[in-house]
């Protein structure tokens, strides 16, 4: 949900650590989908330990999959699963769109 790129801020803020400091940097990846016709993520599987799970997924860019069989972590947090800001920011400097 956070990875995509045509998705609404408010949606993706409530499942990103640090949210409020990623808007701005949010915006420049957005920028960058509309210019590959959308960019989203695909999971293909999940890994479940406690409250951290490691998804794989393939990326897929105007509905294409272009990067495929990648993982990434997520945490359960106050009951809902977040992406660290770290992460987040790895995945949008790898779509030329780095965190402000």
């Amino acid at each position: 949900m956070v990875f995509d790129s045509a998705l609404d801020f408010s949606e993706k803020a409530p499942h990103l650590v640090d949210s409020a400091s990623l808007e701005s940097s949010n915006a420049g990846y957005a920028a960058a989908g509309e210019g590959v016709g959308g960019i989203t993520l695909e999971p293909t599987a999940a890994e479940v330990v406690g409250d951290a799970a490691t998804i794989t997924y393939n990326v897929l860019f105007g509905g294409v999959a272009t990067y495929e069989d990648l993982t990434g972590e997520v945490q359960l947090v106050d009951g809902t699963w977040t992406v660290s800001r770290e992460t987040y920011c790895g995945f949008l400097a790898s779509a030329r769109a780095p965190c402000l």
